[in-house]
């Protein structure tokens, strides 16, 4: 946005010598637009109008775009807290950094090229880091893993014999990766394992208690007290419980240890009795039962008539809840004092939100006063640990951070909506709309708390504001959001490169209006895929998504209309014509109703003289003159309005000097006389002469008069060579050579000469010198091979810059035919797969491909196709049933043409349908066959 005074609606926008595109002068005093391309640095801006300028130094910066290089470690624990560098650039202290979707924390900017940060917690597994600020945003995918260390959290029956070899259960979570596990200092022997339980064998170790250390690639992990050891003996006791303690209100898993030779019949704590579960000689698994009281109580084992009581071996705990913590939110960086609130808090104690342990400033055992630490954008779990227990309040805090939007991508769409819009930024958590120019964006989805996409809703041309409603608000975005109408005059495509959508304009070729719910796709597997679209009343329909990127192919398809297909354009903007298909009789546009009325024609009139110096031409013969008018290509400079070719019998024709006249086009134009003899038992003209008027603007229903002196010889010869002819390994077809007298804007005319046979080179006579009223015209020469009567295989080339006729004139090398792979082309070929596959051959190689389908009658084109020169194949698409017309059914016949063209000065992604003029095309090959369609 520019803000000034004194604009003008016709103002322009300069930025370091370029123009502004989408320029919108809203008022005298503010001014939208779109900067143009340019490299990092300050420029001016310069508001320019019909004799005035205002410039403001210095006014814009151009950025560096935000890229990423590296994260290390690249690597850390799934509970988040490691310190990681990232390195790339255009880094700014706003940047924020997420990986995995969730926000790193305390990212520090170090320079332009640095920052540091701590790993939010995360599941197991590659995660992508994204960098966002006010440069853009970058993604590193799957660059940062989070490992998941092993945790040991009990081993059951945690007591066995002290020599070892007895099956025990280790229970925890990442258990299935261990590679090694000791009791003590002993290796224990691996037996079976999966993610949350271990089976081992115990080695020997010594009467008492002692640790359990698992260890994995990811880390390792130790559970103290963990299994306790006891000696042989042939009498009944107890010498511990493993662990010591549980909750008052029983259904623990403990271990009771000692010495049961006999077994056991009765387990009781504290008066109650316990369920047993599992007996050993050594080792008694029992559930504990509820307790009366908080404290200590005396185990019991009772086996037959003898028991064996440890005093106080067990101690009753209240049970641990955590129940709420307040207030529930605070920003990321922390510091916030909280109340956790609950019961059974006892020492030791330690509490960690997401990432961190909190520092505990006082607790009871009814709460917890504590100070939260930093941590990343949005729900962290509060994980509680006291005297040995653990409990889980599941996202018991919320972390907030203050939203902004540092950039746009796109910055601009089309004026049908469903464009996809990136917004980075910090905070974007808990959105509920996204308004554009005040209407609700559809599809907003939050992607992570620094990256916000939505879709367009439809709009105008010209900027329009963009607001994200929050919870707490609404944040505006500081720069709008530009609409433009993709529409090209013409049809074609144009645009820059393809980066996260293609619009497409569909219109009818015949009347050029808007052909609405037109089915759009960019994928061969038009069922399977999200990209599709339907065109508006517009005609127009935009396809956008994260996977729209680089190359693509656009096919297009509508009820009673020909279908198109461009492959691997990558131009933002496509502007296709589909053919109407009469299908329906009673259908006005099928009607045979009044043809349309001839174009506004204009006259040329004058005398033609100097027909007087040819001799008495013998009987049977007489001399005559003949005027042509000149067209704009090579094709049509025999042809006049109305489309027959101009008969010697005719009015532009005369038996001696004489008055002629001429019905042409309105326009620039030449008009060119022929004169000489007339063979009237051949019906064949000899031409000796030639003369020309030029400049002539004819009016549309207006009338030129020009005189014209056949005062020009046609006595010159020029020698034509054809180049890599496929005529020698092809006897059906044959060589032919045409020639045109260019006459610049005033048109082209020729035709009256071909020459045909199998060699290479040709003499054209009958031509003349370029000098005088001629000696700013050209020769044009078209040549090329063609298949029997003219038809098809051909190939054809031309050369529009002969001056010299002196010398021998060598074309460039013909274009063969091309081949048709696939299908075969014999027996009426079935296309399997929706694929074609062609060869082309020969030293010269297209840049355009254009091929088209046509009924088995050859009535209507139902398919037309535009294929990169260097791709020799089409992938056509699997419709899906809603879809409308479909051009071709199973089964169905059809005739394939093919078109491999080297259109001058191309380039594919910048397309006209201009380009498909002759008068663009140096050579060209063109080839068919009737094929059916699977």
């Amino acid at each position: 946005m520019i803000r000034g005074s004194g604009f003008d609606f016709r103002d322009d926008v300069v930025i370091n010598g370029r123009l502004a595109e989408a320029i919108d002068v809203v008022d005298e005093f503010t001014i939208f637009a779109m900067t143009p391309p340019n490299p990092a640095g300050f420029y001016s801006v310069r508001v320019v109008g019909e004799g005035r300028a205002a410039s403001l130094p210095n006014g814009f910066r151009y950025l560096e775009p935000t890229t990423f290089e590296s994260i290390e470690p690249g690597s850390g624990p799934e509970t988040g807290g490691t310190p990681v560098t990232i390195r790339g650039a255009s880094f700014t202290p706003e940047t924020v950094v997420t990986i995995g979707g969730r926000s790193a924390i305390d990212v520090q900017f170090m320079d332009e090229e640095t920052l540091v940060a701590l790993v939010p917690a995360g599941s197991p597994g590659l995660a992508d880091v994204r960098i966002s600020g006010p440069n853009g945003s970058a993604i590193g995918e799957g660059v940062f893993r989070w490992t998941a260390e092993p945790l040991v959290r009990s081993v059951h029956p945690a007591a066995g014999s002290a020599m070892g070899g007895e099956e025990v259960v280790l229970r925890g979570r990442s258990l299935g990766a261990v590679s090694e596990v000791r009791f003590g200092s002993q290796r224990a022997s691996l037996l079976a394992s999966d993610d949350e339980e271990l089976t081992v064998r115990t080695p020997a170790g010594a009467p008492g208690l002692v640790a359990v250390t698992v260890t994995s690639d990811q880390g390792s992990a130790r559970l103290d007290d963990a299994f306790r050891y006891v000696a042989p003996s042939e009498h009944l006791s107890v010498v511990g419980v493993v662990p010591g303690w549980g909750s008052l209100s029983g259904g623990d898993q403990v271990t009771i240890a000692g010495s049961f030779p006999a077994g056991v019949d009765e387990v009781v704590f504290g008066g109650v009795p316990a369920a047993i579960e599992e007996s050993r000689p050594n080792a008694l698994l029992v559930r504990t039962p509820a307790g009366a009281m908080v404290g200590w109580v005396d185990v019991e084992v009772v086996s037959g008539e003898e028991g064996a009581l440890l005093p106080g071996a067990f101690e009753y705990r209240p049970d641990l809840v955590v129940e709420a913590m307040e207030p529930g939110r605070g920003d990321v960086s922390g510091g916030e004092v909280a109340e956790l609130t609950g019961d059974g808090f006892l020492p030791p104690l330690s509490v960690r939100v997401g990432a961190f342990h909190a520092e505990i400033l006082g607790h009871g055992p009814g709460s917890v006063t504590l100070r939260v630490p930093p941590g990343s954008a949005g729900s962290a779990d509060v994980v509680v640990t006291s005297a040995g227990r653990r409990a889980v309040l599941d996202g018991g805090w919320l972390y907030t951070q203050q939203p902004a939007v540092f950039a746009m991508t796109p910055p601009r769409g089309a004026i049908a909506g469903n464009t996809q819009v990136l917004l980075s930024g910090r905070g974007l958590s808990g959105v509920e709309a996204v308004l554009v120019d005040g209407r609700e964006a559809p599809l907003v989805e939050e992607r992570d708390p620094s990256l916000l996409a939505f879709r367009t809703p439809p709009g105008s041309e010209g900027a329009a504001t963009v607001e994200v409603v929050l919870a707490d608000g609404t944040l505006a975005v500081d720069d709008p959001f530009f609409y433009f109408n993709p529409f090209l005059p013409g049809g074609g495509w144009w645009g820059d490169v393809i980066l996260g959508a293609v619009n497409v304009t569909v219109l009818d070729a015949e009347t050029a209006e808007p052909v609405e719910d037109a089915f759009v796709t960019l994928s061969v597997r038009a069922t399977e895929t999200v990209y599709t679209a339907r065109t508006n009343a517009a005609g127009q329909a935009t396809v956008s998504g994260d996977g729209v990127s680089g190359g693509q192919s656009v096919h297009v398809v509508a009820e009673n209309y020909s279908a198109a297909t461009v492959q691997d354009v990558n131009a933002e903007n496509i502007v296709v014509y589909l053919t109407y298909i009469c299908t329906d009789p009673d259908d006005p546009r099928c009607g045979d109703g009044d043809p349309p009325p001839p174009p506004p024609l204009g006259t040329i009139r004058g005398q033609l003289t100097g027909i007087d110096k040819i001799a008495d031409p013998g009987p049977g013969r007489v001399v005559m003159g003949i005027v042509y008018p000149t067209f704009g290509i090579p094709w049509n400079a025999l042809r006049d309005p109305l489309g027959a070719p101009p008969s010697p019998m005719g009015a532009n024709a005369t038996i001696g000097d004489g008055p002629y006249a001429l019905r042409v086009l309105p326009g620039e134009q030449a008009a060119v006389a022929f004169c000489g003899v007339y063979d009237q038992a051949t019906s064949e003209f000899d031409p000796r002469w030639m003369g020309v008027a030029r400049g002539l603007f004819v009016p549309p229903e207006g009338e030129v008069v020009a005189n014209i002196d056949c005062d020009v010889r046609l006595n010159r010869t020029a020698t034509v060579k054809l180049m890599d002819s496929p005529v020698p390994t092809n006897p059906t077809m044959t060589n032919w050579v045409t020639p045109y007298l260019d006459f610049g804007s005033e048109g082209v005319f020729g035709g009256l000469w071909r020459l045909q046979g199998r060699g290479e080179e040709f003499a054209i006579d009958k031509l003349p010198a370029f000098s005088g009223v001629l000696s700013d015209v050209t020769l044009t020469v078209a040549a090329g091979a063609s298949g029997p009567g003219d038809g098809l295989p051909t190939s054809t080339v031309m050369d529009r810059t002969i001056r010299d006729i002196s010398r021998q004139i060598t074309l460039p090398s013909l274009m063969s035919p091309v081949r048709l792979t696939r299908p075969s082309p014999f027996g009426f070929g079935r296309v399997e797969g929706r694929r074609l596959e062609w060869e082309v051959t020969g030293p010269v190689a297209p840049n355009l491909q254009y091929l088209y389908i046509m009924d088995a009658g050859q009535e209507n084109v139902l398919w037309e196709m535009w294929v990169p020169g260097d791709q020799n194949f089409v992938n056509l698409p699997y419709w899906p049933a809603d879809a409308p017309g479909a051009p071709l059914q199973p089964g169905e016949s059809f005739v394939l043409i093919v078109f491999a063209v080297d259109v001058i000065g191309f380039t594919f992604d910048d397309f006209e349908y201009r380009d498909l003029f002759y008068d663009r095309w140096s050579s060209w090959s063109i080839n068919g066959w009737f094929l059916t369609w699977d």
